[in-house]
């Protein structure tokens, strides 16, 4: 964990200031995004079968059972981003990052996705 500094408070106070849309808690290295910022938030219900348990398989994998009858209520949560405000959308995002470099945080890190699309 990085030691934040006063300087380092004061500089993420200004960029926030002058940007919006979003607040950061440097100690956990997060960025709290709001809706309505860059985005909105969509809140989707939607029907989901119940999940029973698992099932071992004979080549070391587990099945997952679920019933064929039984449905539970469920949401799910979608951000949408305005085609139109893509590019101000990548601006803003651009600039965060030179302020959080200048700040000394890696922002360079890559997860690479075990699931090919």
């Amino acid at each position: 964990m990085k030691k934040i500094t006063k300087e380092k408070q004061k500089i993420s106070q200004e960029w926030i200031a002058n940007h919006g849309g979003c607040s950061f808690d440097l100690k956990n290295e997060d960025i709290i995004l709001y809706d309505n910022g860059l985005f909105w938030l969509k809140k989707i219900k939607y029907k989901t079968r119940k999940f029973l348990g698992t099932k071992k398989m004979p080549n070391g994998n587990v099945r997952l059972i679920f019933s064929k009858k039984a449905y539970l209520d469920a949401t799910r949560h979608d951000a949408i981003i305005w085609i139109s405000e893509l590019g101000e959308t990548i601006k803003y995002l651009q600039s965060m990052r030179k302020m959080l470099k200048k700040l000394g945080f890696d922002t360079d890190k890559t997860i690479r996705c075990p699931i090919k699309f």
